[in-house]
This record gives structure tokens, C-alpha cells and sequence, in this order.
């Protein structure tokens, strides 16, 4: 079975996104702050990062940089509320594979 990590602070969302994933039929490990997830990636190895830019503390963009410093394979979603073309080019540039705007 695939595994998703989801970095995300707000719980609804994150419930919603959760509960939509394991009805595909992936496992879901979630952190809900940067440092969290940085911890936790220590313990899991995940088929996919989606990750929030705008989190508590240690930004989804901060943390996307610290998975690629060693990960340079496991594909990473940025999704966030974020939605000019600026946004999406940082994200890119610090190592997201794509960008998706939350509705």
C-alpha cells in the first residue's frame, strides 16, 4: 500500500484530505507544523509529500527544501490557498514537483 505524508495545521482540512486518500487506499501520516514533519520524516518514508505552504513555525516551503537537502525522488504536492504565479514559481524553486491551489 502507498503511503502519503500530508503536512497540514488546519484539521478539517486536513481530516477531509485524509479521509479522500485512505478511501483511494493509501496509508496517511500527518503533521500538522513543519517541525513536526521534519521529526517524523525521520521514522517514515513516504511515497509522497503533500505538504501546506503556510504552516506554524517552519514554513511547507522551508520544509519542502529540508526533504529535498535528502530526498531528491519522493514527489512533493504543494497545496495551499497561495494562488499568484509567484507563489507557484517559489514552490517549484525550492523543489515542489507541482502546485495546486486549495478551492
Amino acid at each position: 500500500m502507498s503511503s502519503v505524508f500530508l503536512v497540514e495545521d488546519e484539521a478539517k482540512v486536513a481530516g477531509f484530505i485524509e479521509q479522500g486518500l485512505r478511501e483511494a487506499g493509501y496509508q496517511v501520516l500527518i503533521a500538522r507544523s513543519g517541525e513536526a514533519a521534519a521529526e517524523l520524516m525521520q521514522e517514515s518514508s513516504p511515497d509522497m509529500f503533500i505538504l501546506d505552504v503556510m504552516l506554524p513555525g517552519m514554513s511547507g516551503l522551508d520544509l519542502c527544501q529540508h526533504i529535498r537537502r535528502t530526498d531528491t525522488t519522493t514527489p512533493v504536492l504543494m497545496l495551499t490557498a497561495l494562488g499568484m504565479t509567484s507563489d507557484k514559481v517559489t514552490a517549484l524553486r525550492a523543489g515542489a514537483d507541482d502546485y495546486l491551489v486549495k478551492p
